[in-house]
């Protein structure tokens, strides 16, 4: 994520603890199982298949024994749901590269701090950057800004 001057990136790959359960139904024509989660202050119940062998999942989460099709925090403000999947004949040829974004390697406390900083400071963090705005323009930033404070992490 890029915060005005600066790039922080931070790497992660989360020891997920998933309690699979016995509760089982089906998503479009794919049989699924629920497994539950607590991921950085959120509960989740999770729905993956086996029919998709393919330990990966939405946003961060992985780690089934199968493709998770659907995701949804306890509270229903966070709710991931695959809308379509495609069977290859062949296997598509991928490139991912290890390194996508150049900048500051920090740790996750670190960046959730400076994209604190940066959201809470959004109007001055700019203005650094010699832009500025009118006091309307500057007043609406700051109500919209107040508005954005529903993390998907709540606990970094």
């Amino acid at each position: 994520m890029l915060i005005i001057k600066d790039n922080f990136i931070y790497e992660e790959k989360p020891d997920f603890n998933w309690k699979i359960t016995g509760e089982t139904k089906e998503i479009g024509n794919l049989k699924c199982q629920a497994a539950l989660v607590t991921y950085a202050g959120r509960d989740y119940k999770a729905w993956f298949t086996n029919e998709i062998p393919v330990s990966d999942g939405p946003y961060k989460f992985y780690g089934l024994p199968g493709l998770i099709v659907e995701i949804e925090d306890s509270k229903k403000q966070y709710t991931f749901e695959l809308v379509s999947y495609k069977t290859f004949s062949e296997k598509p040829k991928m490139w991912i590269s290890k390194k996508r974004v150049k900048g500051k390697t920090v740790k996750k406390s670190e960046f959730y701090k400076a994209f604190k900083n940066f959201h809470e400071n959004f109007v001055s963090e700019i203005a650094k950057g010699g832009f500025s705005f009118d006091s309307g323009t500057e007043r609406q930033i700051k109500d919209r800004t107040k508005k954005k404070n529903n993390p998907i992490e709540l606990a970094p």
